[in-house]
């Protein structure tokens, strides 16, 4: 990369005139330096699918859910396969946050009877990639679109208490939902 042609004249100069100069550089190379650390952070503590390969035995289809090939991973979920070819297959992406995504964050809810991209007033100013997917009753092969709750990381882990939650009893995590004040516009406040 030409730095000098990026800031329109050298660093150096832009550096020694005067001491105000450097300060768009500073700004520049801490924004560079703070989006890969967070990208190095990220890649460190999520499970990296794509070092699992599948054979066609372990192959299931969930057409209920979708129509692309899955396997159960190591972590205990389900994700979609890619096609390496001679029959192999790669683990691609979560399940969940496939279904999650196409079936409850992009549709338009009606609230009030109006219709609304809830997850845009709920969490103002983030995306899907910023939120998670929770399973209801923390079943994580359960990813029948009413057995998820998308929320913020901090919901999942500091207002949820997973105690109150038995395994596979969904009714019993949607109370801790709502005792926690967490909202889901795709599951009626009389189902808890």
């Amino acid at each position: 990369m030409d730095w000098n042609s990026l800031f329109g004249t050298s660093i150096d100069s832009a550096i020694t005139v005067g001491g105000c100069c450097c300060l768009p550089a500073i700004v520049i190379v801490s924004a560079i330096l703070f989006a890969y650390i967070n990208q190095r952070i990220r890649k460190a503590f999520r499970y990296d699918p794509g070092l699992e390969s599948v054979d066609e035995s372990e192959i299931k289809f969930l057409p209920e859910l979708t129509d692309k090939p899955v396997a159960l991973a190591q972590n205990g979920y389900y994700y979609l396969l890619k096609s390496e070819g001679n029959g192999k297959y790669k683990l691609a992406r979560p399940l969940h946050r496939e279904v999650a995504y196409k079936r409850i964050f992009t549709r338009q809810w009606l609230i009030f009877r109006f219709p609304v991209l809830f997850f845009k007033t709920q969490y103002p100013g983030m995306g899907f990639s910023d939120l998670i997917v929770h399973h209801i009753d923390k079943n994580k092969t359960n990813n029948d679109p009413g057995n998820l709750a998308i929320i913020t990381s901090y919901e999942h882990d500091h207002k949820i208490d997973h105690d109150n939650i038995e395994y596979g009893n969904r009714l019993s995590g949607i109370r801790e939902l709502r005792r926690a004040g967490i909202k889901t516009p795709h599951i009626p406040e009389q189902d808890s």
